[in-house]
């Protein structure tokens, strides 16, 4: 027969726990994820929990150090052990950053698997990251630190890739395709323009710091985010603090509920966040694009729209912000504009410098619902491909495979490359798309 246990009992071990935390363990100055799982002691709540993230102003030992303590404490042993069993230590949840996951797959090339494992692929189970190969074997991950140590790993090994960051989600980055694209860069060029800036994956990323950058982007949230950080980019740590401190506020994580809620979470934002303050505009800009997937006009409730869930590690958002934060400091000057990319092009064609810059182009896709996907009303690509074709500068482009493109380019002149793009919207989508560039074949 089991013996009951006593409710006195059950605080005697709690406080014993508590007043070993206090006495033994270790404080935290800053919230943090721990290598290992811990008795957590909240001493504003004078609550108890077991995980492996602690936050700031909190105590912790390590869980496997106070059991081994509580063995010799023979009288509250059993107490101990039986409420363990029953689940009477709630553990402190932690979910997986869904963007370090996404991004080692991206690196590694394995697919995740979503609602059961599948053969070489990614699975997330018991807050923990998994792996299953060819023949089903599982090998255990771990949480986010171990993610995020061994994204550090691999970025010794792969640079450009695996040190590449995703500051503004939005619809049609390039993360995936980064070293594609800068296998052909040109070598001999010290300015660098981008019409159409969006997220800003390949210049933020860009292998090699130059005498001017010039980011032009018509969207006013776009411009606006670098613009204050090109100026300021000391600002980019307060950015990333504000988010971070921002993001703990918001309950809903799912991405479900984060549709369901949005009302809601944007009362969240504007409460948390002053929109006549740079650093917290930038916060809120960087947010709303993670949330809403870089369509930056969505105020009307359940209107369709791309939603994923956004960081929330503090190592992970520190580390989006210090990347941009160092291309921005290393360019010898960044311009930011605001105007339409064609017409930039026409201002810029007769210049004399234009002989020393390269042009990267990520324009809108063809035949795609411009005003659905980028917030405008149309885009004239026609216009765009004529002025390229005699253009005095170096580039190179990023589009979707279509008729238009072979019309104005001819590939006894033009260089076209082919390769597959997969993403995720609405749907899973696959297609084919074009490098296309008016300089000679990279080696």
């Amino acid at each position: 027969m089991v013996r009951q246990i006593k409710q006195e009992e059950i605080k005697e071990l709690i406080d014993w726990i508590k007043a070993y935390a206090r006495e033994y363990g270790q404080y935290a100055f800053e919230s943090k994820v721990l290598d290992f799982s811990a008795y957590i002691y909240n001493p504003e709540t004078d609550e108890l929990s077991i995980g492996d993230y602690v936050e700031k102003g909190n105590y912790f030992v390590d869980k496997a150090l106070i059991e081994k303590k509580i063995k010799t404490e023979g009288r509250l042993k059993k107490v101990f052990e039986n409420l363990i069993k029953e689940g009477y230590f709630k553990p402190v949840k932690l979910d997986i950053d869904e963007e370090l996951v996404e991004r080692l797959s991206n690196l590694t090339g394995i697919e995740i698997a979503k609602d059961y494992p599948l053969a070489n692929s990614f699975f997330v189970e018991d807050d923990v990251l998994v792996y299953y190969d060819e023949n089903y074997n599982r090998y255990v991950i771990g949480n986010n630190s171990n993610i995020i140590g061994i994204l550090q790993i691999i970025s010794k090994l792969t640079p450009i890739v695996s040190n590449s960051i995703d500051i503004l989600a939005i619809v049609g980055n390039k993360k995936q395709y980064l070293n594609d694209i800068y296998k052909a860069f040109p070598d001999d060029f010290d300015i660098y323009i981008e019409p159409f800036v969006g997220g800003g994956w390949v210049y933020e990323n860009k292998p090699k710091f130059v005498s001017v950058s010039v980011l032009n982007d018509i969207n006013e949230n776009i411009y606006f985010f670098f613009k204050t950080l090109a100026d300021n980019p000391e600002l980019c740590d307060k950015v990333a603090e504000r988010v971070y401190s921002t993001v703990q506020k918001i309950p809903y994580d799912d991405e479900v509920e984060i549709k369901n809620y949005w009302d809601e979470i944007k009362d969240i934002l504007t409460k948390e966040l002053n929109l006549n303050d740079k650093v917290d505009k930038c916060a809120y800009i960087f947010i709303l694009s993670r949330i809403n997937k870089g369509v930056f006009s969505l105020y009307e409730r359940n209107k369709k729209f791309f939603v994923s869930r956004f960081p929330r590690t503090k190592e992970y958002i520190s580390s989006l912000f210090s990347k941009l934060k160092e291309q921005l400091e290393n360019d010898h000057r960044v311009i930011v504009l605001n105007v339409d990319g064609i017409e930039l092009l026409k201002g810029l064609k007769n210049k004399e410098y234009m002989k020393s810059a390269f042009i990267f182009l990520d324009p809108p896709y063809i035949d795609v619902d411009v005003k659905k996907y980028y917030g405008i009303e149309s885009f004239n690509h026609k216009a765009l491909f004529e002025i390229l074709k005699d253009y005095p500068a170096k580039w190179l482009m990023t589009i979707n495979e279509h008729p238009l493109v072979y019309e104005y380019f001819d590939s006894k002149e033009f260089k076209i490359e082919e390769y597959i793009e997969k993403g995720k919207g609405i749907a899973e989508y696959q297609s084919k798309c074009l490098l296309v560039r008016n300089y000679e074949w990279i080696c």
